[in-house]
């Protein structure tokens, strides 16, 4: 609860030092429409003149670049070829650093004194590594996220409320999850001050799920996962929906990844479905499921690109056929040999157990 998020900090503190104990900070850049309107603003102009940036698109709640918008928009391209120094200062500052401020939960925990691994600030609420929380993951600092919900001190207050005045003690985590009526309220989308649950659009996703059919405790743990830029941009949220509805059947691209999907309609919602596909469809070990869910879910490219010749490789040798962006096939019969990275060739039966790449294979 964000009325004892104090303390928790302080338990760090005392636990395991003050010198090993930081916050982290926050990169803040500046968006498209504030790039304009910014540059605009200091370059004199009258605030009429850039009242445009308000039309810049926003997809899930984030605006397009300069240039999509001046495309899409007539009084953005009008202001651009009237302003066209403005106009060129504000695209290269668009997804610049503004400011440093400080994450709102996460902390640093570290075995020695942070001082000796990063780059310090000392604040007034304590020490601040001056990296963001990618930079501090890849320096190999534990971040841990220190929540500071209000939800929690409501719920604190209620139950304090209804003691109080019933003699009755709740027992939070002794509630049911399957209770028939709070199924139904988050069905009709009667999620006013429920965390995560409390926007329109996840309120229509709740409806939506709950429209054919009873909506479950599983319909509501995935939809959190649902309800983000990435599975709403790909389709997976409206394809869950449409399952889910019975207006679609479940579609599961390959045999091998049926254990992974059945629970979900045959859609890939957690991150734990990627990295059990990816142990059941190519052969990978827990750490190397590990790898490929942490590139994924930073958008990595180049780690990406990295994790394709393994998965590949040992898709084939679990008898998989692969078919690639050229449209060629890749697949092995099982009278074949394959060269695994320590240059012993293999069945694929023993490939599959053994070997972490495979490097070449012969039929």
């Amino acid at each position: 609860m964000s009325s004892r998020r104090g303390d928790v900090i302080k338990y760090l503190n005392d636990r395991y030092g003050y010198e090993n104990v930081a916050g982290i900070s926050n990169y803040s850049t500046m968006a498209s429409a504030s790039a304009l309107r910014d540059v605009a603003r200091v370059s004199g102009i009258p605030d009429v003149e850039y009242s445009c940036t308000k039309l810049v698109p926003k997809v899930f709640g984030s605006p397009v670049s300069l240039e999509e918008a001046r495309v899409e928009v007539g009084e953005i391209e009008e202001f651009a070829s009237k302003y066209p120094k403005i106009w060129a200062t504000a695209t290269k500052l668009q997804g610049k650093m503004r400011s440093l401020g400080q994450h709102a939960a996460g902390i640093v925990v570290a075995g020695e004194p942070i001082v000796n691994r990063a780059v310090i600030e000392k604040r007034k609420d304590g020490m601040t590594v001056n990296w963001d929380k990618r930079v501090v993951e890849d320096q190999g600092l534990v971040k841990m996220d220190i929540l500071g919900l209000s939800t929690l001190d409501v719920l604190k207050i209620a139950a304090d409320k209804i003691e109080q005045r019933w003699g009755q003690k709740i027992d939070y985590m002794a509630l049911p999850l399957d209770d028939d009526k709070v199924l139904e309220a988050f069905g009709r989308g009667n999620t006013i001050g429920v965390f995560q649950f409390e926007s329109p659009g996840m309120q229509k996703l709740l409806r939506d799920l709950a429209q054919n059919s009873p909506l479950t405790f599983d319909d509501i743990a995935a939809a959190t996962a649902l309800y983000r830029p990435g599975p709403m941009q790909s389709g997976l949220m409206d394809q869950y929906v449409g399952v889910k509805q019975g207006y679609n059947y479940a579609q599961v691209e390959h045999p091998a990844m049926e254990n992974a999907l059945t629970d979900t309609y045959g859609v890939i919602v957690y991150q734990e479905s990627i990295m059990q596909i990816a142990r059941d469809l190519a052969g990978f070990t827990m750490a190397q499921a590990d790898h490929l869910r942490k590139a994924m879910g930073k958008k990595d490219a180049e780690k990406m690109a990295q994790q394709r010749q393994g998965f590949i490789s040992g898709a084939i040798a679990g008898f998989v056929e692969i078919e690639l962006e050229d449209g060629s096939i890749k697949k092995v019969h099982r009278a074949s040999k394959l060269m695994c990275a320590d240059g012993v060739r293999r069945t694929p039966e023993q490939a599959f157990e053994d070997c972490a790449e495979i490097t070449s294979f012969e039929v």
